[in-house]
């Protein structure tokens, strides 16, 4: 898989929320860190870290729609 943009997502709107489609746009941004490391800046803000792609699908059903689309279809592109 190659470093990029390797797609787009948009959401069309819902029974709950039908604009939201047409305000939330994301782009599907692939990086390789080479070994460096990576780290969050505005700590007093965000927490995170990296989980390896097993450990997402062990929660794939409580991820957002947008989240588990990216996470399948990435997990198709590493798969080939």
């Amino acid at each position: 898989m190659g470093e990029g943009i390797s797609g787009w997502w948009q959401q069309p709107g819902d029974a709950h929320d039908p604009a939201f489609g047409g305000v939330h746009l994301g782009a599907v941004y692939v990086a390789d860190a080479a070994g460096r490391p990576v780290e969050i800046r505005e700590t007093d803000k965000l927490t995170g870290s990296f989980a390896t792609a097993a450990d997402v699908n062990a929660v794939r059903d409580d991820l957002e729609t947008w989240s588990r689309l990216v996470f399948d279809f990435l997990e198709g592109q590493a798969a080939g």
